[in-house]
This record gives structure tokens, C-alpha cells and sequence, in this order.
């Protein structure tokens, strides 16, 4: 009998990028559900998608009966500059969107839901941190109310977990990149966006960075974070509550990123930095040995290789990210 697995945020970028995966495996069942955007999705005769607002509680319980697992990868996050714009929206709408998820799990007595968590949860160091180290008190104040966000979920599946039958798997995941990310000036993070900058400008032109482009990123493949969620979709693990971090391990400072991105990209464009724009210093480094000791996982696709994949991807599908 196939496994039912219903993926959350079918639409958006990592959501999209499970989704379009499992839609192809003959062994499982996948439904979608989406809020915009639903005839970008390339889907597989058998995979079917709804249309569902996440913040309307009788609706999230009616359409999570019957599943073996939920993936639940549906999320408001923008920029920063678009959450500055509009805090309250992007605050209330993620722990509605949370809670009732939850919720649902609980009362329609679902065997596992997985949530994508983030490194916003971990201070910044210079090494990898296990998922024991994960502290709101020291972390920067910028992502704090999106680490709070997070945490409220974790701690929610964590209770839950004591009073019923279900697995729950929290996925603390790295900046991830690749295929339907948004590249977007406005509203994407600095791996797209630097990917349209770079790639939209003509020869001779600069590329800003803003502040002095030290702030260090641990970035990852959509393609790997995706091989670790199908490993977890179809295996049977203990205890009913794990976090695993999923994460390359390595990180690159937003300097050497663009000049990696100009170097691969061939184009000929220079790079200026503004120091009048904010730029936060971070560096979060996840350590993945337990998701290894547990699945055998590991990433695969190395940066240069990631940055030509997505270059190739995003050249093709150009009309489809102009209305992003």
C-alpha cells in the first residue's frame, strides 16, 4: 500500500522542491497544498494539489485526514527588507500557519510530521554546532522573532510528541539554494538575488554588495536537502521527537560568494561594496554527523557545481521567475 504524504508550501521554494521529488516516486501518494502560484507546478500524472489558507484552522484539519505523513514546508519569508516592511503579517500568519498544522496532527492522530526549522536558532561561531546548541539568548537580535517563530513550533511538536502516537522531525536547515528560489532584488536572500544581479547586469557594470561582505553563509543544495527528507519520509526511526541539522558544514563569505558566482557566470562585471547598507557579521555552521549516524546522509553537490546547476536553471526558466 503507498505511503499518503501531503507537502505544505507545494508552491514555494523548498516546498516545490520536495514535492516535484516525491511526485515521481511510484511507491508514494503525494497531495500539495499551495496558496499562489499553483500552475508554476510541474507535477506527475498521480501527484494532486489543493488549494489551501494554512491560517484557517477548520480547513487545515479537514484536509490533513487520512495522510501517513506531513511534510510541513509552507512558510512567509521574504527578504529582509520585506519583513521589516510588514512584521506583524509575517508574524501572526507563521504561528497561525504553525499552531494549526499541529493541531491537526494531534487530532487526526497523523503517524509523522516533519518541520522545516533554520539556523536562525544558533548563535554565531566559527565551528559547527550540534543540534544541542541551539540558544535564542545569544543569537543576533535580527533573527530573533524569526528564530522565536521557529522554536514555538519545535517546542510545540515536543509536547505534542509526550501525548500521542506521532514522529515528529525537525529539519534545521542551512541557506538553502537552487531551482524556484526567488530571485528576486526585493523579496529573495542573497544567494538569488545575487544570482539576478549578477546576471542581469551588462558588462562593465558593478555589482553592490552591501556592508563589506564578510558576513559568512553555510549554504546548501535544494537537491540535498531533499535526498535527506526522502530518506526520512520512507524509514521508521526513534525516539518520536528528533531535530536533525542539514547543512554542507562549510561556509563562504558573501564577498567570495558573488566573486565565485562572476567567475562562474562569465560575466564581466565588477564588484562595489556599500557600507551604509546593514550587514549583520554572522557566521552559523551546522555539524550534519547526526543526520549521517542516522540516515547515512551527506550533501553531494559541492558549491561550484550548485552555482552552475542553478545559473543553467535559472537561464531557462527566466519567464517564469519575471513575475516574482
Amino acid at each position: 500500500m503507498k505511503k499518503r504524504v501531503l507537502v505544505c508550501g507545494a508552491s514555494g521554494f523548498i516546498g516545490r522542491n520536495i514535492f516535484e521529488r516525491l511526485s515521481q516516486k511510484q511507491d508514494l501518494d503525494v497531495y500539495g497544498i499551495y496558496l499562489y502560484s499553483p500552475s508554476l507546478i510541474h507535477t506527475e500524472p498521480h501527484a494532486k494539489l489543493w488549494r489551501v489558507d494554512l491560517t484557517e484552522r477548520d480547513s487545515v484539519r479537514k484536509i490533513t485526514k487520512e495522510f501517513d505523513c506531513i511534510i510541513h514546508a509552507a512558510a512567509l519569508t521574504d527578504g529582509l527588507g520585506a519583513v521589516k516592511a510588514n512584521p506583524g503579517k509575517y508574524i501572526a500568519d507563521n504561528i497561525i500557519m504553525n499552531t494549526n498544522i499541529a493541531e491537526a496532527v494531534l487530532l487526526n492522530d497523523i503517524p509523522h510530521l516533519m518541520f522545516m526549522g533554520s539556523s536562525v536558532v544558533y548563535p554565531s561561531k566559527p565551528t559547527p554546532q550540534k543540534e544541542e546548541e541551539a540558544d535564542l539568548s545569544l543569537i543576533h537580535p535580527q533573527y530573533f522573532m524569526g528564530a522565536r517563530i521557529k522554536t514555538c513550533m519545535e517546542d510545540l511538536c515536543k509536547f505534542y510528541s509526550q501525548h500521542c502516537n506521532t514522529r515528529f522531525t525537525i529539519i534545521r536547515h542551512c541557506n538553502i539554494y537552487g531551482p524556484y528560489d526567488k530571485f528576486n532584488l526585493q523579496k529573495g536572500h542573497v544567494f538569488a538575488a545575487t544570482i539576478k544581479k549578477v546576471l542581469s547586469a551588462n558588462d562593465g557594470d558593478d555589482v553592490i554588495i552591501w556592508g563589506e561582505g564578510k558576513e559568512e553563509r553555510d549554504l546548501l543544495y535544494a537537491s540535498d536537502l531533499v535526498d535527506f527528507i526522502e530518506t526520512a519520509v520512507t524509514k521508521n526511526f526513534e525516539p518520536r521527537y528528533n531535530i536533525f541539522n542539514i547543512s554542507s558544514g562549510t561556509t563562504i563569505s558573501v564577498s567570495d560568494l558573488v566573486k565565485k558566482i562572476i567567475e562562474i557566470s562569465g560575466k564581466r562585471v565588477g564588484i562595489r561594496y556599500d557600507p551604509s547598507k546593514p550587514s549583520l557579521g554572522n557566521q552559523i555552521i551546522l555539524d550534519w554527523q547526526k543526520a549521517y549516524k542516522t540516515f547515512g546522509w551527506q550533501p553531494k553537490v559541492d558549491l561550484n557545481q550548485g552555482i552552475r546547476q542553478t545559473i543553467d536553471w535559472y537561464l531557462k526558466n527566466q519567464g517564469e521567475q519575471s513575475g516574482k
